[in-house]
């Protein structure tokens, strides 16, 4: 077997998809630190790019002592994919890194700050209808606040746009982008003042996936003004992909 098949084997689609359901982090922190980029080809670098977007943003949520590494080389490695991958998804990830940075430091936040917005406005340009695109583009409006750009219905129509884009593909099966984005939606309805949609958004969700973690026992009893069944329960690896202007 292939170092190809045997990375694909040990960190199996569904294992991964269940992991962020769950909200253990331990499956993708050995991905993500342990992978071997130089022998990987194209197709698997695309895969742990994703999950290197996720997983530094969790990393940051919980101050682990090795994320400025992390963040170096999800850097470096989207810098070596220009021209490899779909560039509206590197621009996307391109974004995600520089809310990350300032996260890590917060006075990079006047270098950074405008390369979030810019990458990401230059990802939706140039695809539309990319998913990936749409969801960071919705949670920077979304997080951020007014001051820097912040907009809760901008945010919410392209998260509702990444939804139905990422149906439309058909690409939902046992992909935790596709459920980060249906939770942003269900926070954003709330910030905008539809509570009760939020719920009822929590409640479809934990239908088709009734092993969300973060929805089952922290935010859906939090809107139904219940005490969250996990209070250590952070939303970690379903937190915001822009933390740096959130926190």
């Amino acid at each position: 077997m292939s170092l190809s098949a045997l990375c694909f084997a040990q960190y199996d689609q569904k294992a991964m998809y269940n992991c962020y359901l769950s909200q253990n982090k331990n499956l993708w922190k050995q991905y993500v630190t342990t992978a071997d980029w130089r022998n990987m080809d194209n197709q698997e670098r695309q895969r742990l790019l994703n999950y290197e977007y996720g997983y530094i943003a969790y990393a940051i949520s919980v101050k682990e002592k090795n994320v400025k590494q992390l963040l170096e080389n999800f850097n470096k490695h989207l810098n070596e994919m220009e021209g490899k991958m779909p560039e509206s998804t590197r621009l996307t990830y391109l974004s995600a890194a520089a809310s990350y940075y300032i996260s890590v430091s917060k006075i990079t936040i006047l270098s950074n700050g405008p390369k979030t917005f810019s990458y990401s406005e230059k990802a939706v340009k140039l695809d539309p209808q990319n998913p990936y695109a749409l969801t960071l583009r919705g949670s920077i409006y979304f997080y951020c606040p007014s001051a820097f750009g912040g907009d809760k219905q901008l945010a919410l129509e392209h998260l509702l746009k990444a939804e139905e884009q990422f149906k439309h593909t058909g690409d939902t099966v046992y992909n935790w982008n596709y459920r980060s984005v249906q939770m942003v939606i269900a926070q954003c309805y709330e910030k905008t003042g539809n509570k009760q949609k939020a719920i009822d958004k929590c409640r479809s969700i934990l239908r088709e996936e009734p092993e969300f973690a973060y929805i089952r026992d922290s935010y859906l009893p939090e809107l139904l003004g219940q005490k969250p069944h996990d209070d250590n329960n952070p939303q970690n690896m379903g937190a915001s992909f822009v933390s740096g202007f959130s926190k």
